[in-house]
């Protein structure tokens, strides 16, 4: 019997080639062609041997042959593999192919996220770009004027509402004790416990009051600016809840003391001390760019005020 046979069912090609009569329609032809099949059968127990492209077909492309050799590796592996003789063989090539198949789907998706994250990014930074011009950070080309290269020297609080303090002369009129107490609401971050009105020094009322109004100016341009923010949540995270801890450390007072101060776990005061000296010298070097010495020499003193006791030992267990 003759039967078509589509070409993406062939498996592979031997090297044993039979010449077929030109008509198979008659009984006799198909007769002497299966019986010439079952010769070949016969001749060739183990299986036919494959055509081989190099030996048989001529050819002589080095890399074809690498290729070649690379391919019969890979196959001399496979079939060494315990997977390949294991009874479940087909289930677990099943199971890889869905992982291949999710791992694909999955970089497509990452590609795809990039994709649409390019043109966000961009509109974020034209309108951060928009916000720093309007402050006063950079001229209409988008260069960094001398206010822009102050608050360049800060990373560690936000850089704008404590530049702007800088430059609106806030910091310069504070003393040692009251600058540490106001820079402490920018490094305390955890939420406050209470929706209670903060308890504030009198002393420490106008810095205060003064920080939330420059903080507001900064998220109504912000906002303006088509910025994604929400005016009172940027000027609630300026948290005073360690002010009189930090203005109480500045002026000598222990540490066991200053815990009486506050409910905040001591190892979060500590923390948040260092992270106020490292705020009070990048505050130092953006009064530098300003050109700005006394406040340079005032906040150099203040963080000699504050680097003492167990807050700055090398170790906990040795100080």
């Amino acid at each position: 019997q003759v039967l078509p046979v589509l070409l993406r069912a062939v498996d592979a090609m031997s090297a044993a080639r039979q010449n077929l009569p030109r008509d198979l329609r008659a009984a006799p032809a198909r007769a002497g062609v299966g019986r010439t099949l079952r010769e070949v059968e016969r001749r060739f127990p183990d299986g036919l041997p494959l055509l081989d492209p190099v030996e048989d077909m001529g050819v002589r492309d080095e890399g074809f042959r690498a290729l070649v050799e690379r391919a019969e590796g890979l196959h001399t592996r496979v079939v060494g593999s315990g997977v390949h003789r294991s009874a479940d063989r087909d289930e677990r090539l099943e199971l890889y192919a869905r992982k291949v198949a999710l791992a694909e789907k999955a970089r497509a998706l990452r590609r795809a996220v990039r994709e649409v994250q390019v043109p966000v990014m961009k509109s974020v930074l034209t309108r951060m770009r928009r916000v720093l011009r309007r402050l006063g950070y950079t001229t209409s080309e988008g260069v960094l004027d001398h206010k822009g290269r102050a608050a360049c020297e800060i990373n560690t609080a936000d850089e704008l509402v404590l530049t702007e303090l800088l430059f609106n002369g806030v910091i310069t009129e504070l003393r040692p004790a009251q600058l540490v107490a106001l820079l402490s609401c920018f490094v305390h971050q955890e939420p406050r416990k209470n929706s209670s009105p903060p308890r504030i020094r009198e002393d420490m009322q106008g810095p205060y009051r003064q920080l939330r109004e420059t903080a507001a100016h900064v998220a109504r341009v912000s906002a303006d600016a088509k910025m994604e923010i929400d005016v009172d949540e940027y000027v609630e995270k300026f948290n005073p809840d360690l002010m009189d801890v930090a203005y109480a450390w500045a002026t000598g007072a222990r540490f066991a003391d200053v815990c009486k101060l506050t409910e905040i776990y001591e190892g979060s005061v500590i923390r948040a001390l260092r992270r106020l000296d490292e705020l009070l010298h990048q505050l130092g070097q953006a009064a530098y760019v300003m050109g700005a010495r006394e406040v340079k020499d005032n906040v150099e003193e203040c963080s000699r005020r504050i680097r003492r006791g167990i807050c700055f030992a090398a170790s906990l267990y040795v100080a």
